[in-house]
């Protein structure tokens, strides 16, 4: 977060108040849209991985980029692209045979389409997974390549990495999330804390406040850099405890 040392300091959660987004799969959220035709060009964030749910159904914690505005000269459609720390089987690939057990947490890229093909037949490609442990820090990075998306995900504790590339055909992405996603009854067992978030941007913005945000979510006071082209959120916390 250094690029936004000495930027417009903006209003943490307390001091104000984006409305929600609703839908029965999300839980928790806190978003981010950039104005169309300015995109988003690089996501950083830290997710410390939580304990466990209890239950034993699936749970999904992720960052994600998606498309909300601007190019899609491909015609990709409506896609995420979302490193997801999961509890239980998902649509991955690569989904590690521990997962069908519960036995912890897994972490695997992904870019999910069900409107085109851009995922392929079953409309949810998936880099590598790796297994973390409870408390491990695990950086991640979406990065624009040209006409593609690459996403990484390193574990801290030892440096394993894992990586997905996806070719988008040039479409903007410009909506950034944080979440907790409940498919099934599986509720997380403590917050989930992200640190250390940072986007930026093709051209300069006028703000960072989060455009959307559920009710009990905490977000401290972005910071704005000087030359407008990226957003700093010290932390971000998705809360356990609902209203």
């Amino acid at each position: 977060t250094v690029v936004c040392i000495g930027g417009k300091v903006g209003m943490d959660s307390d001091n104000s108040n984006p409305p929600p987004v609703g839908g029965t799969r999300n839980l928790a959220n806190v978003f981010y849209l950039a104005p169309a035709p300015t995109k988003i060009v690089n996501f950083k964030t830290t997710l410390i991985v939580p304990k466990p749910p209890t239950q034993k159904s699936t749970l999904f914690i992720w960052p994600g980029l998606q498309h909300r505005g601007g190019a899609d000269p491909g015609r990709i459609g409506n896609g995420v692209l979302q490193p997801v720390l999961t509890w239980g089987p998902s649509c991955s690939s690569k989904t590690p045979a521990s997962a069908s057990s519960y036995a912890g947490w897994w972490i695997a890229p992904m870019y999910v389409n069900i409107s085109t093909s851009a995922a392929g037949p079953s409309g949810c490609a998936s880099g590598n997974s790796m297994e973390p442990k409870i408390g491990d820090r695990l950086s991640i990075e979406f990065s624009e390549s040209g006409a593609k998306w690459v996403q990484t995900v390193t574990n801290l504790s030892n440096m394993q990495k894992v990586d997905l590339t996806s070719d988008l055909k040039g479409q903007d992405q410009n909506w950034a999330i944080w979440d907790i996603e409940i498919p099934a009854s599986s509720r997380p067992a403590e917050d989930t804390i992200f640190e250390k978030s940072v986007l930026t941007f093709s051209a300069p913005v006028t703000s960072c406040q989060p455009t959307n945000a559920s009710a009990p979510e905490y977000y401290s006071a972005p910071v704005l850099s000087t030359d407008g082209l990226h957003c700093c959120y010290d932390k971000i916390i998705l809360k356990q405890m609902r209203n």
